[in-house]
């Protein structure tokens, strides 16, 4: 009985979810979802997919292989982890990830560093277009990331997403 119980907690409880899995660890995501994130109210262990369902970090984004129509829509707050997405959409259906209007803020102590070289020209400013994102093996073998120490004394970065 007591071998019984211990199995049936270890299939009960998840466990802790990686922040970075490996592309053939992903969950294909049905498509035409919205998830939520909210650092600052949002729990790991729910689903993401209202407001009040809200996930509290990227770790579970993640862990999704974005299809078309998908939508992820981010809080402000601290961010504890990268945003690390592996997506498909369509010209018709995009994947959508949409960071909401006040502040957020990025630790480094979990953070993916890569450096990111980004191209777009700058005849239309408003009009968006893709963003390309190319890794060499120089960029491989580690970067800086520009830091500051934070006032509760951890450091990371700060964005500030004005309303569109």
């Amino acid at each position: 009985m007591f071998l019984r119980l211990i199995l049936g907690l270890f299939l009960v409880i998840p466990l802790a979810a990686k922040p970075y899995p490996e592309a053939a660890q992903l969950v294909q995501s049905g498509g035409n979802t919205t998830y939520h994130v909210d650092p600052a109210r949002g729990d790991d262990s729910r689903d993401g997919t209202s407001p009040a369902t809200s996930w509290k970090s990227f770790a579970r984004v993640n862990q999704l292989r974005l299809a078309a129509g998908d939508r992820v829509l981010v809080a402000p707050g601290l961010h504890e982890v990268s945003l690390k997405p592996l997506a498909t959409g369509t010209a018709d259906k995009p994947v959508v990830i949409r960071f909401l209007s006040g502040t957020h803020e990025f630790a480094v102590e979990n953070a993916v560093r890569k450096p990111w070289f980004i191209s777009n020209s700058c005849d239309a400013p408003t009009v968006p277009k893709p963003a390309a994102i190319l890794e060499t093996p120089a960029a491989r073998s580690g970067g800086r990331v520009q830091t500051r120490p934070a006032a509760h004394g951890r450091t990371h970065d700060r964005i500030h997403q004005p309303p569109l």
